[in-house]
């Protein structure tokens, strides 16, 4: 039995440099565009799609941790701030990622609720993050027909009522 313990935490030792190593902070999504300016949600307006739904997260001027969240999405770097991870909690169609007075936006299909960022779209990474905007699309699956399945249920009920009343005649 301490053999195996001792098997355990040996490729525990092992295998942590190859899980921390293995993750690449390349972007996530499909890079739909590379856009200039600050108004991120005019400008996905503007193109068609549906900004109804978004959590916005803004870092401070000199971001000074490797973690920020407001309760929603939580962002983290490892490298100050050039790419990182981030997460939501919900799923959601776009992100866009914004540094200096340019942002990229990302299509995430299928809708994820965690991916990966980085600047390097943006000036070839020069700049680090402002700050990471979620889509929700509004890609909602279609509703539940409630009556018709009450409907199809109470049909079903009546019709073998009847039939077992026929059955005792």
């Amino acid at each position: 039995m301490k053999t195996f313990r001792v098997l355990i935490v040996v490729l525990a030792l092992i295998a942590t440099p190859v899980i921390a190593s293995a993750i690449s902070y390349s972007n996530s999504g499909t890079l739909v565009g590379v856009y200039s300016g600050n108004d991120t949600t005019s400008t996905l307006t503007s193109l068609g799609y549906d900004t109804s739904d978004y959590v916005k997260l803004d870092l401070p001027g000199t971001p000074s941790g490797t973690s920020y969240t407001n309760g929603t999405l939580t962002i983290s770097s490892d490298d100050n701030w050039y790419s990182g991870l981030w997460s939501l909690i919900y799923s959601v169609n776009y992100y866009i990622v914004k540094a200096s007075n340019q942002f990229a936006i990302y299509a995430v299909n299928p809708a994820s609720s965690s991916g990966t960022w980085s600047t390097s779209d943006i000036d070839g990474g020069k700049h680090q993050l402002s700050h990471l905007t979620t889509i929700d699309a509004g890609e909602t699956p279609p509703p539940v027909p409630e009556p018709a399945t009450f409907i199809l249920l109470g049909g079903g009920l009546v019709g073998l009522a009847f039939y077992r009343r026929r059955q005792k005649k």
